[in-house]
């Protein structure tokens, strides 16, 4: 699907400014090591203390070297990002005031934004087919009494399930509801694992490992301290992006129920009237915008930005208004599925109750309801089935590349390569 899905998405994500001077705090520290070391080899004239301060420098030159590659690299993705939704267009279109100026996207937040387009797809998955699992377990709980013109006989309940069958497609669909809610949950874990490397490993894992390595007893759980920090802030979202395009751009899922509205980005902060003179040239823009991204892309567009309805306030009401939307559909569906099946039902049960005599003429048409929902469950598991082991199957991907990675980098660094439990953990 287009990137520009993902706009309306990264504003989720506040913008975690660089704490450089952590990272300066840090150098220095492996500054004062060295200088304290050669200070100390200076007047003992010991060689092996000389010997020490030369690998103390030779330290710190690679702790300046990974610092100096942590910015380049930050700063050519940063540049990808931006290209990738096109914010350059986005923010010449809109005006000095607008929503679009506070928007610097970065490889996590479209990370953590290709995360939550995922998390609504499967959300609208679990809640029809949950619906449906209500639909189903009612239709086979249905016992039909059969009446009698003996009153001898009419002391015993008679009674008939003609649906009974459905219970055994009930607990087979439970089975896959409950796989589409453990799946969600780890796609709640990635967006933590995300916000985790967005806010907590700049600001203090990574100066850890910095001050770590500055210390020769301390200097290989520092550099494998610095090898996570750096798969985790590069590797990890990267790999993420990539199951996006996979997913959303080479499977293309053919039911995306819930995609977030662009509108909005050009409005003043707390201007309604703004919001509303703007509609058209927000409109206009958001056009342009997929027409370039088309262009690039040379495929034909999804639909994805088509919900050109509303001009949401804020990204919070975007949301809030497209997770009823979502549900509204998904409810009118099953509801809409759910009549037709009344209406054959009280067809079938009123040609079921003429006389007894009609009892297997009327269990006949029955088996025809269970025959037609089984086929519609095995054709539902099939193509969510392939959705969801889709899912899985990128997640063991990423965790593949990440781990592959962290071997390497922490190699070349000097870090230690095995970490207890990884094996376990793919």
């Amino acid at each position: 699907m287009g990137i520009t899905a993902l706009l309306p998405l990264l504003f989720t994500l506040t913008s975690a400014t660089f704490p450089i001077q952590y990272i300066g705090i840090a150098i220095l520290v492996g500054v004062a090591v060295t200088g304290g070391m050669y200070l100390a080899s200076y007047f003992l004239q010991h060689p092996p203390l000389n010997a020490a301060a030369k690998e103390e420098l030779a330290a710190l030159i690679m702790s300046l070297i990974i610092v100096g590659a942590w910015f380049f690299f930050q700063g050519i993705l940063w540049q990808g990002a931006c290209r990738l939704v096109m914010i350059d267009d986005l923010q010449a279109d809109c005006g000095a005031t607008s929503l679009a100026k506070s928007l610097s996207p970065t490889h996590l937040g479209i990370a953590y934004a290709s995360l939550e387009l995922l998390f609504q797809e499967l959300k609208s998955i679990y809640v029809s087919l949950y619906l449906f699992e209500m639909l189903i377990g009612f239709l086979s709980t249905i016992y039909i009494s059969a009446g009698t013109f003996n009153p001898l006989l009419a002391v015993l309940p008679i009674s008939v399930p003609p649906l009974v069958g459905l219970s055994l497609l009930s607990n087979a669909h439970t089975v896959l509801v409950e796989a589409i809610g453990m799946v969600m949950v780890a796609i709640v874990s990635k967006q933590h694992l995300i916000q985790f490397a967005t806010y907590v490993i700049p600001t203090i894992l990574l100066p850890l490992g910095l001050v770590m390595r500055a210390f020769p007893m301390l200097r290989s759980t520092g550099s494998s301290i610095i090898a996570i920090c750096i798969v985790a802030y590069f590797v990890y979202p990267l790999s993420i992006m990539l199951s996006n395009y996979l997913i959303f751009d080479v499977y293309k899922p053919v039911d995306m129920v819930y995609v977030p509205t662009a509108i909005g980005f050009c409005a003043a902060n707390g201007d309604p009237t703004a919001e509303e003179n703007a509609l058209k040239t927000k409109t206009d823009m958001l056009v342009k915008l997929r027409e370039k991204w088309e262009k690039i892309s040379n495929e034909p567009t999804s639909g994805v930005m088509a919900n050109y309805g509303t001009t949401p306030d804020s990204s919070t009401s975007t949301k809030i208004v497209g997770f009823f939307e979502s549900i509204w559909e998904n409810v009118t569906g099953v509801l809409t599925t759910a009549k037709d099946i009344f209406k054959f039902m009280v067809k079938l049960f009123g040609d079921f109750g003429i006389s007894l005599t009609s009892l297997l003429w009327g269990v006949g048409p029955a088996t025809g309801v269970v025959q037609g929902l089984y086929y519609f469950i095995v054709e539902e598991v099939v193509i969510v089935s392939q959705f969801i082991i889709l899912v899985i199957v990128t997640s063991v991907f990423e965790i593949i590349i990440t781990i592959t990675m962290y071997r390497n980098i922490s190699a070349i660094i000097g870090g230690e390569q095995e970490i207890i439990g990884i094996t376990k953990l793919v």
